[in-house]
């Protein structure tokens, strides 16, 4: 899908799972790292990043956390599926798949991506966010780094 809205476009995905590497193997414009993508800084530096992770909220604020910093300014971070954090059966069912213990329950609550969004809203306020805009549509955040 990425490939066909990004023909030109060099894309990078990270996945924790190496079989994805096969699956857009016949698109030669897109490169697949396997990487945790709330703890691996990427080298370079990017137009758009999209989160397209485990929807878990700890998960969202750790990769913003972690990839903010690897946004070219003016460039987009958009975190999609953001109904998924709304969803307590799927932050159980998502915390099995990740191997993670229902002690972690931190990395499926809502209020951990809410105190993000907050805390960006308050700076973006004061004037002191490298955020220009934060635009929130169904399922879906925008954030465009201030140029």
């Amino acid at each position: 899908m990425w490939s066909a809205f990004f023909p030109t476009a060099k894309v990078v995905g990270l996945d924790v799972n190496e079989e994805c590497k096969d699956v857009c193997a016949d698109n030669p414009n897109i490169e697949i790292r396997i990487a945790d993508a709330t703890r691996a800084p990427q080298p370079e530096l990017f137009d758009i990043i999209l989160d397209e992770g485990s929807h878990l909220s700890g998960h969202i604020v750790q990769s913003y956390k972690t990839h903010w910093p690897r946004l070219k300014p003016g460039g987009f971070y958009i975190i999609e599926d953001l109904a998924c954090t709304r969803d307590r059966d799927y932050g159980i069912a998502a915390l099995a798949v990740y191997r993670l213990p229902v002690t972690k329950t931190r990395m499926a609550l809502r209020s951990t991506l809410m105190k993000l969004f907050d805390d960006e809203l308050r700076a973006l306020d004061r004037g002191q966010s490298e955020c220009e805009f934060c635009h929130f549509y169904q399922e879906l955040c925008i954030i465009r780094k201030r140029a």
